[in-house]
């Protein structure tokens, strides 16, 4: 029955499918289901599983099983999970929060500048309990054959590609800098040749047969302790073993007659991007035309809310509520927007780092969806090149320099998986990544829900982005990044203060800035799917009935 995930079986026509295309293939429609990630393997995956019977849950799995192996360094099993699944059965939203949690010992010592390359930028990672939460509670395939592809790739290859060739080249020292990572990182062949991960092949076949356990009180579990403290960590045993993945219900708004869910603090971007979206809805004009209009709105996002949001709910302050609905508030939009009006001059910054992850959207043949972004939030492999059965560990203590929990807190994390709801049927799940993600998602839902605007066009028409930001210092800058618009609009809008970077370009340099990258499922009034993966980078998009 299962015959389909193995890859030695795939057809021609399955593997052109799976060839990387920048900006094609970026869209698809669909009647039944629709899956898109930033991978063409992966999608390629998801859609298997979908046909053989599997869930949204299992897709996901799957896909983020195969991304290990084959996206450059930007997610990892050593980093976290953020998601929403929607039941189509019952309606109902369910958040699921597999962030980043620091140790039990932290004593809040950490100094980006000292500690970045060592064991104490490591916290405890999420992932694999949060892939193994998705697929307990709305899992239908059995866990071992949902890794089988992904197993596949890593042990018989996969076509090296330029991204994942360039961004291995410029983080080589980091990869090379521990003998684990010598030992799982062989020097990237030329494109097209095949490029194997035998070790971590090993490790995919353990979480596999061993399942979650494998990676919380299990050999890899071990291994993790001890490399980490090699290298000055705090790490321990029990602080994998206690690990859990958390459900809480979604903070859910009214937005142009649309029910906007997202995950809950400490994950923030999605009630960053409601709030900036609200601010974009008071601030009339088109910033394609208008260089007043475009400073104006880049001025709304630079004060996306987050710093009065920024707790854990689910041991929240006493007026959790009381933030969370002023963040969001159609007052708060409405003054915001007023002050924005009234100022000559910009350059603020919403001192969010934001690097490189994935995020996948899955809408299964039950009508369920699944949106989540799968990230190790830092640079490519991180900083400290720790390495752990073939897979890099995170190094996100950085995040406290935003908001520090405290001992066995989970971080603030600026992610943004956002389901809408209208009438309590599905119209889109989302979500973006990139320094520019809450930006990127802002302008595209205040362009779209509620208006006659494609989605498929607003995600290809030009947008800005987020600040450039140092991805060593994890500091932001103060230029914003403007894709192709009119020179005149440009000036205009750094005439007001607000400096502009006039070439996006993805994350491979020392500082970076982009315009965000989107990912998407829509959904209109007769069930029809539209699939959408951002053609800037190169994902694939896949639907059908």
């Amino acid at each position: 029955m299962f015959e389909q995930l193995n890859p030695a079986t795939w057809s021609e026509a399955d593997w052109r499918d799976a060839q990387l295309e920048p900006g094609s293939g970026w869209y698809a429609h669909g009647a039944s289901w629709a899956v898109s990630t930033e991978h063409p393997l992966a999608t390629l995956v998801g859609r298997k599983v979908v046909d053989v019977g599997g869930s949204a849950a299992d897709a996901f799995v799957a896909c983020c099983a195969v991304e290990q192996v084959v996206m450059p360094g930007t997610t990892s099993l050593g980093g976290l999970i953020g998601g929403l699944f929607y039941e189509a059965a019952t309606g109902q939203i369910v958040a699921v929060n597999a962030g980043l949690q620091l140790p039990s010992d932290w004593d809040g010592s950490y100094r980006h500048e000292r500690d970045r390359e060592t064991g104490a930028a490591v916290l405890v990672p999420g992932a694999v309990a949060g892939l193994d939460a998705f697929w307990r509670r709305w899992g239908r395939l059995p866990w071992k054959v949902l890794w089988q592809p992904a197993i596949h790739f890593a042990r018989h290859g996969f076509p090296m590609y330029g991204m994942y060739r360039e961004n291995m080249l410029r983080r080589w020292d980091v990869l090379n800098s521990q003998p684990a990572g010598r030992a799982a990182f062989t020097r990237p062949p030329n494109n097209g040749d095949l490029y194997r991960l035998p070790i971590l092949a090993d490790t995919l076949e353990a979480i596999a047969y061993e399942g979650v356990r494998y990676c919380y009180v299990g050999d890899w579990a071990h291994q993790l302790v001890r490399e980490v403290a090699k290298c000055g960590g705090i790490i321990s045993e029990s602080d994998l073993a206690d690990y859990e993945a958390r459900f809480a219900p979604p903070v859910t708004a009214r937005y142009r007659g649309h029910d906007f869910c997202t995950t809950p603090p400490p994950q923030f971007g999605g009630i960053s991007v409601l709030g900036a979206a609200k601010v974009l809805d008071e601030l009339a004009g088109n910033r394609r035309e208008s260089g007043r209009v475009l400073f104006e709105q880049i001025q709304a996002v630079n004060e996306a809310p987050f710093e009065n949001i920024l707790f854990d709910a689910s041991r929240p302050p006493v007026d959790a509520n009381e933030r969370l609905a002023h963040a969001i508030s159609d007052t708060r939009a409405h003054d915001e927007a007023e002050r924005i009006r009234r100022t000559a001059h910009g350059g603020s910054s919403p001192s969010v780092a934001t690097p490189h992850s994935h995020h996948l959207a899955i809408v299964d043949r039950d009508g369920n969806a699944l949106t989540a972004t799968f990230t190790i939030l830092a640079d490519s492999w991180g900083d400290t090149g720790i390495v752990v059965g073939g897979i890099a560990l995170n190094s996100g203590a950085y995040q406290t320099m935003t908001w520090d929990p405290g001992p066995g807190g989970r971080i603030a994390e600026p992610i943004a998986p956002i389901i809408i709801l209208e009438n309590g049927e599905l119209r889109m799940a989302c979500g973006a990544i990139g320094t520019g993600l809450i930006a990127c998602q802002a302008q595209i839902l205040a362009d779209t829900i509620g208006t006659s605007e494609s989605i498929i066009d607003a995600v290809a028409r030009p947008r800005f982005g987020g600040v450039e930001t140092d991805l060593t210092a994890m500091q932001e800058r103060t230029r914003v990044v403007v894709e192709d618009l009119p020179i005149a609009v440009l000036d205009e809008a750094e005439s007001y203060g607000q400096p502009i970077s006039r070439t996006a370009e993805p994350a491979l340099g020392h500082a970076t800035a982009d315009v965000g990258y989107f990912t998407a499922i829509a959904q209109d009034e007769t069930g029809a799917l539209t699939a959408i993966t951002d053609p800037r980078l190169t994902g694939r998009a896949s639907a059908g009935n």
